[in-house]
């Protein structure tokens, strides 16, 4: 599905039912246009927190480390990582895919952590750092980063990453965005 027929699909959801001559839908195409981003990111995290369905909307990042710290792409979910994989470019570790990294949630935590057993990240301001096994310095990491994580499709990419299974989801969500209902993940 493109862009162009999700609006259109929504819109023809939203006003089922209603006086088609009379209601402010029809002259809300322009609102549409705005309000997909927020029904794309509604529809992710749904996605997301459904273990059933969560690899629909997954799909595998590659982050540049610098001294052991990377920025966290754009449209991924970081909320959701550990639903996912971080691993590094250690072709030594994992028989051959990288060493696998476990999650830190304060960074106080990450620098004090004195056990090496683990490579461990941590999520800082909107930056990844990472410390590999047998290491307690992040600039032992091997890069780039390899995540596996869910994302956010955007309107661009519309067509190829939301799968036909879920496209009904997104112009439901839509649907109810443009009629003033509020959207949460379920």
């Amino acid at each position: 599905m493109i862009w162009r027929e999700l609006i259109t699909f929504a819109i023809q959801t939203a006003i089922a039912g209603t006086d088609a001559d009379n209601n402010p839908i029809l002259k809300q195409r322009l609102e549409a246009a705005g309000m997909t981003d927020q029904a794309l990111q509604a529809l992710a995290d749904i996605v997301a927190g459904n273990p059933e369905i969560r690899a629909r909307l997954e799909k595998q990042f590659s982050v540049a480390l610098s001294s052991g710290v990377g920025s966290i792409p754009a449209g991924m979910l970081t909320q959701f990582l550990r639903e996912g994989v971080v691993r590094d470019s250690d072709s030594g570790g994992n028989n051959g895919l990288g060493n696998i990294y476990s999650r830190v949630q304060r960074y106080a935590n990450f620098i004090q952590d004195q056990d090496v057993s683990f490579g461990l990240y941590c999520i800082v301001d909107n930056q990844i750092f990472m410390r590999p096994p047998s290491s307690t310095f992040p600039a032992d990491t091997q890069g780039p980063a390899i995540i596996d994580a869910p994302f956010t499709p955007t309107t661009d990419d519309l067509d190829t990453t939301v799968p036909d299974e879920l496209t009904n989801d997104l112009v439901a969500l839509l649907a109810k965005l443009l009629r003033g209902m509020v959207v949460v993940a379920e």
